[in-house]
């Protein structure tokens, strides 16, 4: 009998694979070698099984979304640390792959979970936001004319949001790791301070 993690691993993987609405709990046992029975010895429903799988995923990428906030590096490494975060969880073949494309598509459509959309927004923003601010307050990035901390936060992360979401619809042309590099790499070039 699968363990109620490897059945959580398994409902995030078809999650990102098919979407909630293609993904039926005995296509889930089927792929976990189990019976729908047993699925329901870990989970009341199809929701709960969900909810339980996001929430398990979304509690992990907060903690290393923190851990990245203590980073103590400069604010453009600090912002590239971001970057290759994600580039990790893109490359993976596992639940952070998985939990990306669940993120930023499937997670918005699902109802009642604004608020975990919410507290992984709020985390990401800081990750956005702090070395920018620092970086502005000590010389080391400098704002575009005009431009306020918050449109260039807004700007990374529409472009990082964008770049997913094209992806997750195979809509890129590039690798998605060189595209979320190539629009770090252009952010940062706007900053300098010699620019």
């Amino acid at each position: 009998m699968e363990s109620r993690e490897q059945l959580l691993g398994i409902a995030l993987h078809l999650l990102a694979e098919r979407g909630y609405a293609a993904l039926g709990l005995r296509e889930l046992a089927a792929e976990a070698g189990v019976t729908t029975g047993s699925i329901y010895h870990h989970f009341s429903s199809k929701e709960d099984l969900i909810r339980s799988a996001v929430e398990h995923y979304a509690d992990r990428v907060v903690e290393q979304q923190q851990d990245l906030l203590e980073n103590d590096g400069d604010p453009a490494a600090r912002l590239w640390s971001v970057v290759e975060w994600l580039v990790a969880g893109e490359a993976d073949t596992g639940w952070r792959r998985d939990f990306s494309l669940v993120a930023n598509v499937e997670l918005r459509k699902l109802p009642g979970f604004e608020p975990m959309y919410g507290r992984l927004r709020t985390t990401f923003f800081r990750l956005v936001r702090e070395p920018v601010r620092i970086g502005v307050a000590s010389g080391e990035l400098r704002l575009p004319e005009g431009a306020t901390v918050d449109d260039v936060v807004s700007l990374v992360i529409a472009g990082i949001v964008g770049i997913l979401e094209m992806h997750a619809q195979g809509a890129l042309r590039v690798p998605v790791d060189r595209q979320l590099r190539l629009h770090m790499a252009t952010v940062l070039h706007s900053l300098r301070p010699d620019t």
